[in-house]
């Protein structure tokens, strides 16, 4: 066996290496793709569907989405609403008075 066939064996190897990595590189790059379509639009991002109304509190930051909405001379009253508890939408079926006042600006989108 001399030089020429301990070369050839290690471009081989190299070749070998080299090929692995890449399919390696190839399924990390699928499986990327394949997760980002999940968690962008299968799974979302847990935000329940049904609710009509997103209420946006600028001054704490906070977000609720409401079912039922009615705004009177800057109260702003909400019917059963969702509140993010722990990473997790929570429904409150109870009513909730915000009043411009005392939590500043209250934005309403509908949704």
């Amino acid at each position: 066996m001399g030089v020429n066939g301990w070369m050839q064996n290690t471009n081989r190897a190299i070749g070998t290496w080299i090929k692995f990595l890449l399919l390696c590189g190839i399924l990390v790059v699928i499986v990327y793709a394949f997760g980002t379509v999940y968690v962008n639009f299968i799974a979302g991002d847990g935000m329940p569907r049904r609710a009509n109304y997103e209420v946006y509190i600028t001054n704490t930051g906070g977000m609720f989405l409401a079912d039922e909405l009615t705004d009177e001379n800057g109260i702003v009253t909400v019917t059963g609403y969702y509140e993010k508890q722990d990473g997790k939408w929570v429904y409150k079926p109870g009513v909730l008075k915000l009043d411009e006042k005392y939590y500043g600006n209250v934005e309403v989108k509908k949704r």
